[in-house]
């Protein structure tokens, strides 16, 4: 059932999205227009209705009445079942709940007319007062059009949703109904049967416009012609096209529109432009509005509810002098004299949905023209065996037609009429079937594809009429007939193109002299020209058509600067790994269709045969062929320019296992160079040529990242990332699966690039994003959302992007990734287009980000030992951020302090649980030594690696029994590094230095210490003891060295006691902290002291009122003057009127009661002016 959406009155709609391979079946009867008569009883169907929205999505409904024209119905309809149950049992709180009503007769493109009016409802419950419900409107005029989907027909019916009159506990309100009242009246009702098209002949030539229009170059329309006034769509037949006479610098473009049921929007390029006119082929104008046209494939009609056709301008000024629908190429009609035989065949066959996808069939017939023909075909082999023995259970059986007298880019118009088919099987009776529809009108397109041509048959499935145990069925089948007639046939040849290139095209050869980082910032929005030259069994192996110039011409006219090609070298391969010339001369071919847009080409080797394993055992193999490949590669193209780049490897990895390990990530590492070394060593440009290398699988995971070794001495590197990211978001699709976007997602993008930055930018190695881009789950406004922040992040950090387009975008199907349609050579989502350009043209801040929070919001969980909030390594936070003596901060409010939780699926520790190690005003804080201590402790092989949280897979921040609220976590790496050195050991005792060093980037303002050490220590100096309670020790400057600048350490003499006194500190953490002190312990005073032509003193008296010291203070205020000196104190200006002023070290403590005063001279504008809105801020823990 269709999923309904949560509102008062709701029309069912559905969209069905259809891959047609080798077929397309199609139906067709003639149009018809009924009406009922008063008192007579109408298809017109109502009922009251459940449905769970969630899980199998349960369906439970009343029984349904058929309703009377012009009668009112009094309707009093029972919900429990003959067993005494509630038909609503199976309900959950999710459910909807309401009324149907729909037409139940309406068939495929089927369409009618429905005025109904719904009177008092009145629900009766046990338990509860009777629920009168009064609709606003009561009366609904309702247009239907049925489509077909997986589950039946759809928009044919209405719901009116009630859920929200039965209040808050709305489950057992719902469960408790017994019956549901009401009286409905059928005021009108009217019917119109599916309409078949009038194919008219092709016309030397129409005129549709003549005179001037013109438009301004904003994407405008110079001529909008309308349906049925300036052409008819009868008009518009396979063997025409339309020719457009224009001005403009450049060609327009074609726009079909419909706002009635047809393709909204359906832009179309001139197929050639010559002279000043641009001619717009019909297949490329079909095919546009077809893929366009929700559920295009049920209708009988090349362009149904087609309302006009525009001729707009593509962002240059355009005139349009005239309009004219004329033929194109050359056309048969028909080719055939009345019984001569045909080149359209006919045939019965099955075929098995997957493994080899055997394809079992007697052989074809080739019909004859206007003749009926009785025709037998026999599924029994030679040997008295059925031919359908290799049938499985998944099998279709059908019947098929087609033409097979097209070749690739050839059209014909095949009119079928078949009168029975009959299907006789030993066992069984005969199978007498009457094809609804008996009649077709077919329009092909064929395509060249690996396996031979498509897009020239239909396919009836006829599964259906078997018995139910099918297989036994199919494999009985002893004839089958059919009585048929071909009743029309045309043929168009396919119109020559001319050459691609224009004859004076020669390869760049130019090197720039860039950088490899100057170079990468060129590259600019990137696209893969995916599942094409890569795809093992030929470049149309795996779905999508032969390349051509025109593709690229349309990606590059988008604004795409750079066209990745990925390839599998694996098909062409002779001896020796040597390359078929033809092969190499098709990829160089593809190379110049980018290079003659001055867009950048990515070449590399992608898929392949195994060869290529990246494993020890592996490793000599891969390396020859690496080093084979490469240098073929690199000598075809040592003469072109610096648009062409390389890139070594695809992906490099030990089979499926994505995350690696060390010896694989060395096996990658030495692959690189290999490559490198080779092409290098080819010479000419390619000495200097750009090269892109991956690291183990091209993973954004900071340990393969980690991995990655660049070859020292080559400044002409970059690194090559492949981030579906995250991928619950860009690549699952399953029931679980992430389908919306939030702010918050970002994290698992800024890691990303963020780790890439830190990695190698910031040192000088450029970094590209091979592939990305988000699967289609029906999520069009996410995905948008998604390529924009992703684009916008990288944009920051200077990374090139590009999108992954495998030619596939049907929702939900595998790795729905495409967003342009190459055969009609239009944007599927021109959304996600728009949005990685406006992510690339507006880089993201870097104020949006700090890496080291891992959360901030609200999260929850109810108290009974559950989780919160689940964090993925190295998606959510990167595992190279817990460094040493780092800890995990929890901001929460429960009664009881969290939990973290460690959880390994993949060779670690399955759950593991670590309390925090301090808990302070509302924060938990867990310690990482902690962490990688506890999780050590359940993993026996822990030390065989080299990590401090191998196999880690997720992190949890749980409930202890009580219910808990979340509103941040974040990682705290503590900016002190501690060494102790001994300068004597006794039994009982030693002494020595502990020497603290500031690794972080700014200066420590009166630090305060925190570590763990199992001594007793008896003596300090440099430092004293502000705590010791069990092994852990604070301590704090001395006021002399309370700034501890980025870089220095400060030494801190002790003797200790015990036996374990030579033991090594840990844990150290910085405890001092900013914060505005409260204002009743401290008061600031201000006194103007002299005054003179826009000149001033003053005084500032600051008194500590509280019963501790005051430390490292800083004043805030506001003053609009200019401070021009100032004593006792260092000022600063902020924004607008601000200043702070802090303490100059030797009065940086201010001992209760005591006032210390600061003095200054200023320039006023308004003499009338003094420092006001005083606040405190010290350094405290």
């Amino acid at each position: 059932m269709k999923k309904h959406k949560k509102s008062l009155y709701t029309k069912l709609t559905a969209m069905l999205t259809s891959l047609v391979m080798m077929c397309s079946i199609v139906s067709g009867n003639a149009m018809t227009l009924n009406a009922l008569n008063l008192g007579e009883r109408s298809s017109v169907f109502f009922q009251f209705y459940a449905q769970n929205q969630e899980g199998s999505w349960e369906w439970m409904s009343t029984a349904s009445e058929n309703l009377v024209l012009g009668e009112a119905i009094t309707l009093d309809l029972s919900t429990i079942d003959e067993q005494g149950e509630s038909i609503f049992s199976s309900a959950t709180d999710t459910a909807a709940f309401g009324v149907q009503f729909g037409d139940g007769a309406l068939k495929v493109g089927d369409s009618s007319k429905v005025d109904i009016s719904i009177d008092t409802i009145t629900i009766k419950a046990t338990g509860y007062e009777d629920l009168v419900i009064d609709l606003e409107p009561k009366t609904f005029n309702e247009s239907y059009l049925a489509k077909e989907v997986e589950w039946g027909i759809t928009d044919n019916a209405t719901t009116i949703a009630l859920k929200d009159y039965l209040g808050e506990d709305f489950l057992a309100h719902l469960q408790a109904i017994t019956s549901i009242q009401t009286t409905v009246t059928l005021n009108s009702y009217s019917y119109t049967a599916k309409q078949t098209e009038e194919i008219e002949e092709p016309t030397d030539e129409v005129i549709f416009f003549e005179g001037e229009a013109s438009s301004d170059g904003s994407w405008g329309q110079a001529v909008s012609l309308n349906a049925g006034t300036d052409f008819k769509v009868s008009q518009l037949v396979l063997g025409t096209q339309i020719a457009v006479t224009y001005e403009g610098e450049r060609e327009p473009e074609l726009i079909l529109a419909s706002w009635s049921g047809g393709a909204s929007w359906a832009k179309v390029a001139p197929t050639k432009v010559s002279n000043g006119v641009a001619y717009f082929s019909y297949k490329d104008y079909l095919a546009a509005y077809a893929a366009g046209t929700e559920d295009y494939a049920q209708y009988n009609e090349a362009f149904p509810y087609l309302n006009v056709i525009h001729i707009g301008d593509t962002g240059s000024p355009l005139v349009v002098k005239k309009i004219v629908l004329k033929k194109e190429g050359e056309v048969t009609v028909p080719s055939y004299e009345q019984g001569e035989e045909t080149t359209v065949f006919c045939q019965f066959y099955a075929q098995n949905q997957g493994g080899n996808w055997e394809w079992m069939a007697p052989a074809s017939t080739n019909l004859k023209f206007n003749e009926e023909q009785e025709l037998h075909f026999s599924p029994i082999a030679a040997d008295g065996s059925s031919i359908f023995t290799l049938s499985n259970e998944g099998a279709v059986f059908g019947f098929q037609f087609g033409d097979a007298g097209i070749k690739g880019g050839e059209s014909s118009i095949v009119g079928v009429t078949i009168d029975e088919m009959i299907i006789k099987a030993e066992g069984y009776n005969d199978v007498i079937i009457h094809p609804e529809p008996a009649s077709y009108s077919e329009k092909y397109l064929a395509e060249e594809v690996a396996w031979g041509i498509q897009g020239n048959a239909t396919f009836i499935v006829l599964k259906e009429y078997l018995d139910t145990d099918f297989l036994s069925h199919l494999n009985a089948i002893t004839d089958m007939s059919v009585k048929l007639t071909l009743t029309d046939y045309a043929k168009v040849v396919k119109e020559d193109d001319g050459p691609e290139f224009d004859p004076d095209y020669t390869h760049p050869t130019e090197m720039r002299n860039l950088t490899a980082t100057e170079l990468v910032e060129e590259m600019g929005m990137g696209w893969n020209l995916g599942n094409t030259l890569e795809s093992l069994g030929g470049e149309t192996a795996w779905g999508n058509p032969k390349t051509t110039k025109k593709m690229i011409d349309a990606v590059a006219k988008a604004g795409f600067k750079t066209l990745r090609i990925p390839i599998s070298w694996d098909d062409s391969l002779g001896e020796n790994y040597t390359i078929d010339p033809e092969f190499m001369d098709r990829v160089e071919t593809v190379v110049n269709y980018a290079l003659a847009n001055d867009m950048y080409a990515i070449i590399n080797i992608h898929h392949s045969y195994g060869w290529n394993v990246a494993n020890v055992e592996n490793q000599e193999k891969g390396t020859e062929g690496y080093k084979r490949l490469w240098e073929q590669i690199a000598e075809r193209f040592k003469d072109y320019g610096d648009y062409l780049i390389f890139e070594t490897m695809n992906e490099p990895r030990d089979g499926d296992n994505w995350t690696g390990y060390e010896e694989a990530y060395e096996v990658v590492n030495a692959y690189n160079a290999a490559c490198i070394e080779t092409i290098r060593k080819s010479g000419g440009n390619n000495k200097e040529r750009l090269v892109m290398l991956p690291g183990y699988a091209a993973s954004s995971d900071s340990k393969c990242i980690a991995a990655i070794k660049i070859p020292e001495g080559d400044d002409h590197l970059a690194v090559s990332v492949h981030a579906y990211s995250p991928y619950s978001f860009a690549m699952d699709t399953s029931e679980t699966s992430q389908t919306t976007w939030s702010t918050q997602d970002k994290r698992a993008l800024e890691n990303i690039f963020s780790l890439v930055d830190k990695t190698f930018i910031q040192k000088g190695i450029p970094v590209v994003m091979g592939e990305f881009a988000s699967t289609n789950k029906d999520n069009l406004e996410a995905r948008v959302a998604h390529a924009k922040d992703y684009v916008s992040i990288a944009a920051k950090y200077g990374v090139p992007c590009i999108w992954w387009d495998n030619g596939a975008w049907r929702a939900y199907s595998n790795d729905a990734m495409g967003i342009f349609n190459r055969r009609t050579l239009e944007w599927v989502f021109p959304e996600i287009v728009n949005a990685v350009f406006e992510g690339y043209n507006n880089p993201a801040t870097d104020e949006e980000f700090n890496p080291l929070v891992i959360f901030k919001g609200k999260a929850t969980s109810s108290g009974a030992w559950g989780q919160a909030l689940n964090f993925k390594p190295d998606t959510d936070f990167m595992l190279s951020d817990l460094i040493d003596n780092s800890q995990i901060a929890v901001t929460y409010e429960s009664q009881n302090a969290p939990e973290l939780i460690l959880q390994s699926w993949s060779g670690g520790p399955n759950w593991v649980k670590i309390a925090p190690n301090e808990v302070k005003d509302g924060v938990a804080y867990f310690d990482y030594e902690d962490m990688i201590a506890a999780y050590s402790a359940q993993m026996p092989n822990y030390n065989e690696y080299n990590e401090d949280l191998p196999c880690l897979n997720m992190m949890y921040v749980g409930d202890t029994g009580a219910a808990l609220k979340v509103t941040k976590v974040m990682i705290i790496q503590s900016p002190i590094k501690g060494e102790i050195t001994f300068n004597g050991k006794w039994q009982d005792g030693s002494n020595g230095e502990l020497i603290l060093t500031n690794i972080s980037s700014e200066t420590l303002h009166n630090w305060i210490i925190s570590f763990e050490y199992p001594g007793e220590i008896t003596t300090i100096w440099n430092a004293t003891i502000e705590s010791h309670e069990g092994n852990r020790y604070v301590i704090k400057n001395s006021g002399w060295n309370q700034d501890l600048i980025a870089g220095e350490s400060v030494k801190i003499g002790f003797v200790a006691a015990g036996k374990e006194s030579v033991s090594e500190p840990s844990k150290y953490h910085v405890l001092s902290t900013q914060k505005i002190s409260e204002i009743a312990h401290y008061e600031i005073v201000f006194n103007k002291t002299n005054s003179w032509d826009n000149q001033m003193t003053g005084e500032i008296k600051i008194t500590n009122q509280s019963s501790t010291n005051i430390e490292d203070w800083q004043v805030v205020f506001e003053f609009d003057g200019e401070i021009t000196q100032l004593w006792n104190g260092e000022v600063s200006k902020g924004q607008g009127i601000s200043y702070c002023v802090k303490n100059k070290g030797y009065n940086a403590s201010i001992a209760p009661g005591e006032t210390i005063s600061l003095g200054f001279t200023a320039t006023l504008a308004d003499m009338s002016a003094e420092p006001h809105s005083f606040e405190m801020i010290q350094l405290s823990y």
